[in-house]
């Protein structure tokens, strides 16, 4: 049984059910998967597809089986048929061979596509693995500097998506109270986490599906107003 085919069984069985993908392959994503999740109500609009690199030759050297145009065009054709999808990846910062320009071929390929949030790792050396032996090693502080640029681009992709959102009607998913503001928190079918002003008496909405108008965006976090 493929991928596409567990997932339209699972989404039709459980239709009052929200499914979500926490990572798949470039190379698991096909049209058809595409088509199908922009018209499954259930099936939550969120991506998380690791790029690792934006240099074809450092995704060669990674034994990563696609290339950088091939990750451009799975991206644009998703946020094509899903507008408001939340898109992540995945970047691995530092690997051997990756000099200046390879980064910056990164840095680009982030920056140009609609990528909604990134998460960055340095590379780390295991023993015994292919990528241990490699020539090349990157400095570790320069690997650090490199994971620091990556999330903090990261970091502006997120607040611009958020920002998008602003306006918008979401049936979210309350979660829990918040510590520090006491407000409930939930998260958007599109992977946005929402601290939601109820403006009546806190009654227990814990894992409740509710309607939230998105009214703000600041720090990483939206905000909203429960609609009655």
């Amino acid at each position: 049984i493929s991928l596409l085919d567990l997932l339209k069984r699972l989404c039709a069985a459980f239709p009052n059910l929200r499914f979500r993908l926490s990572s798949i392959e470039p190379s698991e994503l096909t049209p058809d998967m595409i088509a199908w999740a922009s018209s499954t109500p259930n099936f939550c609009p969120h991506w998380h597809i690791p790029l690792q690199s934006g240099s074809d030759n450092i995704l060669k050297r990674m034994n990563r089986h696609y290339t950088s145009s091939h990750y451009r065009n799975f991206i644009m054709e998703l946020r094509t048929a899903m507008p408001d999808a939340a898109i992540g990846a995945d970047v691995l910062a530092g690997f051997p061979g990756e000099d200046e320009p390879a980064f910056e071929k990164t840095m680009e390929l982030i920056s140009e596509l609609p990528i909604t949030y990134v998460h960055a790792f340095p590379f780390s050396s295991r023993p015994g693995t292919v990528a241990a032996a490699m020539n090349d090693m990157v400095p570790k502080k320069e690997k650090a500097r490199r994971g620091r640029a990556v999330r903090n681009l990261g970091n502006e992709k997120k607040q611009a998506f958020h920002l998008s959102q602003v306006g918008k009607i979401f049936e979210c998913l309350v979660e829990q109270q918040d510590k520090e503001t006491g407000l409930w928190k939930g998260l958007t079918p599109n992977y946005i986490p929402v601290l939601i002003e109820t403006g009546r008496d806190q009654a227990d909405l814990k894992n409740q599906i509710l309607p939230v108008r998105i009214t703000k965006a600041e720090k990483g976090m939206a905000f909203g107003i429960l609609l009655k």
